[in-house]
């Protein structure tokens, strides 16, 4: 997980977070594949305050549909001897 804030992310979510960061629009938080936020599934959330941001994480889910589909996928690059970029 890469941080450029001074957020404190909690322990137990610390495995769904890829990156925070903050700029003049606010904080962005970035969810791994295989994590959603909100009701379209979203991996990016966006908002003005780090209280904001922490109450969005603590409504993160874990998509088994697209985690699924993911091993499918290293499985079958796998069985082909594709190489794949490590995360």
């Amino acid at each position: 997980m890469t941080n450029t804030t001074s957020i404190k992310i909690p322990k137990k979510y610390q495995d769904r977070v890829e990156c925070v960061e903050h700029d003049q629009d606010g904080y962005w938080l970035y969810l791994y594949d295989g994590w959603n936020w909100g009701d379209r599934g979203l991996h990016t959330i966006h908002e003005d305050t780090q209280s904001e941001v922490l109450r969005c994480l603590r409504e993160t889910f874990r998509n088994e549909a697209e985690t699924k589909r993911r091993k499918d996928f290293q499985q079958a690059a796998a069985d082909f001897g594709w190489p794949l970029k490590d995360d």
